[in-house]
């Protein structure tokens, strides 16, 4: 049986990867040129109920000056991105990534991002190749789909890694003001101020 302090800290790590998933969101939309707001997380359990119950949300202006065909391929693949990175960070552990968690993640509570993604896959492949006849066949767009998928997840991969210290910084202190307080948040000011330490 575990002990008090066992459940305590496993509680504590399960916040952080929280507060990691929603940095991760922040951090990649941020590099990607995404307006970003504040960070925020609420813990909504009674205790040491696994999962941890919460809410938690980053804020990313998702508007783009859209004038071409070439425009919106681009807001696509990278609002993918910034949908997986939210997974992928979660699954950050000393500054890799473990793909049990990422797959734990997708299948729970980053459930609605890849859902999301997949939408916007879709859209993407209609705007990039629509006019391709070989896309007709069902298993042709599946393949086509998959490997557009594994593309765009690749490079979130890549810049997750790319600011592992930061994301992994933001979560920790997200994590560390909402285990205290039930609810913290990070406004843009706090998340530079967090990076800067």
């Amino acid at each position: 049986m575990p002990s008090l302090e066992n459940i305590v800290e496993e509680r504590q790590v399960a916040v952080q990867r929280i507060g990691q998933h929603e940095a991760r969101h922040w951090m990649v939309a941020r590099s990607l040129g995404f307006d970003v707001g504040p960070l925020e997380l609420s813990l909504t359990g009674r205790g040491n109920e696994q999962p941890v119950a919460h809410k938690a949300s980053s804020t990313i202006h998702l508007r783009r000056d859209l004038q071409s065909v070439d425009d919106i391929a681009t807001y696509l693949r990278d609002r993918v991105q910034v949908l997986y990175a939210g997974a992928l960070a979660q699954a950050l552990t000393d500054g890799l990534i473990d793909e049990v968690i990422v797959k734990d993640a997708y299948e729970g509570n980053a459930k609605s991002d890849v859902d999301k993604a997949a939408e916007h896959l879709e859209l993407l492949l209609n705007v990039e190749r629509g006019a391709d006849p070989s896309l007709l066949q069902p298993s042709a767009r599946r393949d086509a789909r998959n490997a557009l998928c594994n593309e765009l997840f690749q490079l979130a991969a890549s810049r997750v890694q790319q600011h592992a210290s930061h994301i992994m910084k933001i979560g920790m202190e997200l994590g560390r003001r909402a285990a205290q307080n039930k609810v913290a948040v990070l406004d843009a000011g706090e998340i530079e101020s967090v990076l800067a330490n």
